[in-house]
């Protein structure tokens, strides 16, 4: 082996040495599950209330005061307007409720804190929780099962007009006492409690 050979043959021993190791990455494919919760269906009628209308000779003229807004003021749109609930739907009889909106909370006889930012409900004492309709139609509802997930034990009512209420177990089947086209909650606690999820399946 002649010296040039020898010295190209040392030359290629060193730039094999100096060769980064082959790499190869690894994709490794991870599956999530997401539960996808289809909400309930509400149905409203707006009406229009005292709306200005043309060629009404009291809601059509705009300019002098005609008195149209109980003697006070020329309407023009959309005063006096109310909205009707006319129909609650739920997907295979089954409401969720789990505090992310207050679409069906009762404001008004509502103490505890519907909580949406945390999306909880927050008892701090004696307070108590009821909803609006979460069921409206034309068919008779007279069974019920309400299951209410909180971290204490609390009192769940059913009702089927808003004024007249059940107390029932908790996630039990109940035939309710007096049956009706319409369902709500009520939950009532008499401690300091959260509860993060109301279930009600009805028939």
């Amino acid at each position: 082996m002649t010296l040039m050979n020898q010295s190209i043959q040392n030359q290629q021993t060193r730039d094999e040495l100096r060769q980064e190791p082959e790499t190869h990455e690894i994709y490794k494919v991870k599956s999530d599950n997401v539960i996808v919760v289809e909400g309930p269906l509400r149905t409203e009628e707006d009406y229009i209330g005292e709306s200005w209308i043309v060629g009404s000779s009291t809601n059509g003229i705009v300019g002098t005061n005609t008195g149209t807004q109980s003697g006070a003021q020329q309407v023009v749109g959309g005063s006096g307007r109310v909205q009707v609930l006319k129909r609650v739907l739920n997907p295979n009889n089954i409401f969720n409720e789990v505090f992310a909106f207050t679409t069906f909370k009762d404001t008004s006889n509502t103490t505890a804190n519907w909580d949406t930012t945390n999306q909880n409900l927050v008892f701090t004492g004696s307070q108590t929780a009821t909803s609006s309709q979460i069921y409206l139609d034309a068919t008779t509802i007279t069974q019920a099962k309400i299951n209410v997930t909180s971290t204490t034990a609390v009192t769940s009512q059913l009702s089927t007009d808003g004024s007249t209420w059940q107390t029932v177990s908790n996630n039990t089947q109940t035939n309710l006492t007096s049956s009706g086209t319409a369902l709500y909650f009520r939950i009532i606690s008499s401690e300091s409690t959260t509860a993060t999820r109301v279930n009600v399946q009805y028939s």
